[in-house]
């Protein structure tokens, strides 16, 4: 089922604390036969095919996926993935290939200049790609990342939510753009690939295929949704199960089953989630006291606060925010 406008609303806070920035890495022109086996990331490697194809093999999905002329795969969690000219094609780890070519390692938040890369004779490239990263800075735990597939694929031909415009489109701006460099172009690119990531994440949302447990299942739910919504507008109320019962329009013990079978957790042990996913933002804009922070997210204990917030993201919130100030 496709999300209310109600329930977007919350999708775009959420889209927005994921902190986006693009790294366009390169265009690589490749010659017959080639495959690369690709490491896990710090972030969401991604590929468009600009002219040929590819067969991409996620980590654990067992088979391949073909990637025709303008098609955009993502891969949102990171996973290592295989990225090939056909599925039996020879793969090279793609590191060394990089490392053995002279080229700088991407690292999270470092500008990287993108460049067209030829890879075998290529006088005339059989295929090519534009690939990069999407990163997110804020390092937190994001209900958005975790409830997309593993593969995230967006069609060339698929709309962009705006009339008459395709992925086709974008993809040949951003390989003109790498191709060109022109002064700026990293900053076009890496915006053009912003814009590509929130339409691949709209099209999934409107596709309504969320089937497994987890919050973009719990958000299509009109009674449940209420409930989170609920959540993610005033984190710091005084919640209780029944209060947000009363939210979903039900019983206690109803909504409470009903949560944890759609959303996969307990609607407090969700509620603590997302109010220590606020307060990493709040430490990461510079609230003033660690004090404050606790309050603005329903806790009038620093301790428990401190505990709960360590249990979430492995550090305290003093640690958390000086390691924040250095990136």
């Amino acid at each position: 089922m496709p999300l209310s406008l109600e329930a977007s609303g919350v999708v775009d806070q959420v889209l927005d604390g994921l902190k986006l920035r693009s790294s366009v890495f390169s265009r690589l022109e490749l010659d017959s036969g080639w495959g690369f086996a690709k490491a896990s990331l710090p972030g969401a490697p991604f590929h468009i095919v600009i002219e040929g194809e590819a067969w991409l093999s996620a980590s654990g999905e067992g088979g391949f996926e073909r990637l025709g002329r303008g098609d955009l795969a993502i891969l949102p969690r990171g996973g290592a993935h295989l990225l090939a000219s056909s599925p039996d094609a020879e793969v090279l780890s793609f590191n060394d290939v990089w490392r053995d070519l002279g080229l700088p390692d991407w690292r999270p938040g470092q500008p990287y200049t993108p460049r067209v890369v030829r890879i075998g004779s290529c006088d005339r490239p059989s295929t090519r790609l534009v690939s990069g990263v999407f990163s997110f800075m804020d390092r937190r735990r994001n209900p958005l990342l975790s409830a997309l597939p593993d593969v995230l694929t967006l069609r060339a031909s698929e709309d962009l939510a705006h009339p008459g415009a395709k992925l086709n489109d974008v993809a040949a701006l951003i390989d003109n753009e790498v191709g060109a460099r022109m002064p700026g172009g990293a900053l076009v690119v890496s915006r053009l690939a912003d814009f590509l990531f929130v339409q691949a994440v709209r099209a999934h949302l409107a596709s309504g295929s969320a089937r497994d447990p987890g919050w973009l299942l719990g958000l299509s739910d009109p009674r449940i949704g209420s409930a989170l919504r609920a959540i993610h507008s005033a984190p710091e109320a005084a919640w209780s199960v029944a209060r947000l019962a009363q939210e979903a329009g039900m019983s206690r013990s109803s909504f409470a089953l009903e949560f944890k079978r759609l959303v996969g957790r307990g609607p407090f042990e969700y509620l603590k989630e997302w109010r220590m996913f606020e307060a990493a933002a709040l430490l990461e804009e510079g609230a003033p006291s660690i004090a404050e922070v606790a309050g603005r997210v329903g806790y009038s204990s620093e301790v428990s606060f401190s505990r709960a917030f360590k249990l979430i993201h492995g550090l305290t919130p003093g640690s958390y925010r000086r390691g924040s100030d250095k990136t």
